[in-house]
């Protein structure tokens, strides 16, 4: 009785149907982005986009500008590639857009 459980529990999980039915979890990092910022002594921004663990956006306040944060710059990645010790930059930090939409649809 347990191998057709089993059996039948493994078809449905084969099935696109099954696969519609569990949850996926969307990851939020906007905890983590705010961590980052008050790090570097960035208080009053506000989180744009921070789905993904390395980089997020951000507007801060007052201004229009949007900027990105990423945990690894290209610098420090090429240093990585050659084996090198990664030293610690503020060039994670850039501007991406002078005027954003974006930053100033935000009520900061």
């Amino acid at each position: 009785m347990k191998l057709l459980a089993c059996c039948t529990v493994a078809a449905a999980l084969a099935s696109g149907s099954a696969a519609a039915m569990l949850p996926i979890p969307l990851y939020d990092f906007s905890v983590w982005a705010a961590t980052v910022l008050k790090k570097h002594g960035i208080e009053d921004a506000t989180v744009v986009e921070a789905a993904f663990p390395i980089s997020f956006s951000y507007c801060p306040k007052g201004s229009t500008a949007l900027w990105r944060y990423q945990a690894i710059s290209p610098a420090q990645l090429e240093a990585l590639n050659r084996g090198e010790g990664v030293p610690e930059s503020d060039s994670n930090f850039e501007m991406i857009e002078p005027s954003s939409a974006a930053c100033a649809s935000v009520k900061t």
